[in-house]
């Protein structure tokens, strides 16, 4: 059985949120939660490969999936 969602006033939900604790969770629905604006989009490129496996080898140096370290390093070089 789905977990039903009460409602509450906007104003209610706030003064809840602002609190010291979680009881604003009780009106959430976590399962579906999402943010705005950070939907993932897949990107394909190609690489030479001494390229490639000089990234391969850095994402392992690092302890990273190559996927995890190309997507930081893009991340990064937008918000910079």
């Amino acid at each position: 059985m789905e977990k039903q969602i009460p409602e509450i006033e906007d104003e209610e939900f706030i003064r809840l949120f602002e609190a010291e604790d979680d009881s604003y969770l009780d009106y959430c629905d976590l399962e579906n939660m999402q943010q705005p604006g950070l939907e993932k989009r897949t990107v394909a490129f190609d690489l030479r490969k001494p390229d490639y496996d000089s990234l391969v080898e850095q994402a392992a140096v690092a302890g990273v999936t190559l996927q995890q370290l190309v997507a930081t390093w893009v991340a990064e070089k937008v918000a910079a």
